[in-house]
């Protein structure tokens, strides 16, 4: 995994982004005759088996059952990269925005979680980013469309490996 899978994917990343994109309405179905001979590529796992990488996946439940502990946790796993739910292949740098719980409660749980994990808080740094909403108004904003977030610190460490975390 380690470097070459790190550059790998950057490789990867960037042919994507440089590759013209087609019609959203253009028809591309799957060429079986053409698959047959071959196999498909590995999953990049985040977490082994659950939470794919490159993949949008959603964390949706009613209010107050604990979406934001939750992705909060995972989030910390994927920074340390310990065991969470499955194995986690790499330790990952993670971006969370919490637009519900404020500064104090996202620290009280990041804390407990350090305790859970064996860990201080500074073994975060630099991997885990938390950044709370709350005092924000958040309605209309699309992390995916806030260009104010390109020049951001945390960002900058996104260019490879990228896991972002947002409860809804």
């Amino acid at each position: 995994m380690g470097e070459s899978h790190t550059s790998d994917s950057v490789a990867k990343e960037r042919r994507f982004l440089d590759t013209p994109k087609p019609d959203a309405f253009e028809r591309r179905p799957l060429d079986w005759r053409v698959l047959a001979d071959g196999e498909p590529p590995a999953r990049d796992w985040a977490v082994d088996h659950w939470l794919g990488m490159a993949h949008v996946t959603l964390l949706a439940v009613l209010g107050g059952i604990g979406k934001t502990l939750l992705a909060q946790m995972l989030a910390s796993a994927l920074a340390l990269g310990r065991a969470f739910v499955d194995g986690v292949p790499e330790p990952r740098t993670v971006l969370m925005w919490a637009a519900e719980d404020d500064h104090d409660e996202l620290w009280r749980r990041q804390a407990a979680i350090a305790r859970h994990f064996g860990v201080g808080l500074e073994q975060f740094a630099g991997r885990l980013f938390v950044e709370s909403f709350v005092d924000r108004d958040s309605r209309s904003w699309s992390p995916f469309s806030a260009a104010d977030w390109s020049g951001h610190p945390c960002m900058r460490s996104f260019v490879s490996r990228r896991m972002t975390i947002e409860p809804m």
